[in-house]
């Protein structure tokens, strides 16, 4: 038996807040027999949730659960956070602020002729080439991972928390390095 498999950690709810669509529309909907929908990076202190749509698979998930030993003590705890973060689509909210972060942070970093985008922005992620010195300082103020080192492509991320000012002085940072 086939099994179409999503993990998605925060970029789940990205996805579906930039689609504007509902969860079910990009899991269940689709197709999904299992989902690994991860928290931390939703604003959630800790947690993974394992959504299992297919019943024929969820026989056995409880043994697997124990057997990659996932047993968190006390996960009423983590399960509360999931409950907080689904109703009302708090979800959306917090999706929806860090895409538009991103795509703040897009707009703000492209003015500076020596950063080139190279990728839409469809989420909470801008991917840009830049001049490989920056790097150094650049982590300095705000840490980043290269994506692609040939071509000096980092990918520049945005998450539920980001604040308009961390932009505007990140942008500022770029600006103020020669070139």
């Amino acid at each position: 038996m086939a099994c179409a498999c999503i993990w998605m950690a925060p970029g789940f709810f990205n996805a579906a807040a930039s689609l504007g669509c509902s969860l079910g529309d990009i899991s269940s909907k689709a197709g999904v027999d299992i989902l690994s929908l991860g928290g931390t990076k939703a604003g959630m202190m800790f947690g993974e949730a394992v959504v299992v749509f297919n019943k024929e698979l969820s026989k056995h998930i409880a043994y697997k659960h124990k057997q990659v030993m996932q047993l968190a003590s006390k996960t009423r705890f983590i399960a509360a956070q999931f409950e907080a973060i689904l109703r009302d689509e708090l979800w959306r909210k917090t999706a929806t602020h860090a895409n538009k972060m991103a795509e703040l942070m897009c707009k703000s970093i492209s003015k500076n002729r020596k950063v080139k985008i190279t990728k839409p922005v469809q989420a909470n992620a801008v991917f840009a080439e830049i001049p490989r010195e920056w790097y150094t300082p650049l982590q300095e103020h705000s840490p980043f991972y290269v994506w692609k080192e040939s071509t000096h492509e980092v990918r520049l991320m945005c998450a539920w928390d980001t604040k308009e000012t961390e932009i505007e002085q990140f942008a500022a940072a770029i600006n103020a390095l020669p070139g």
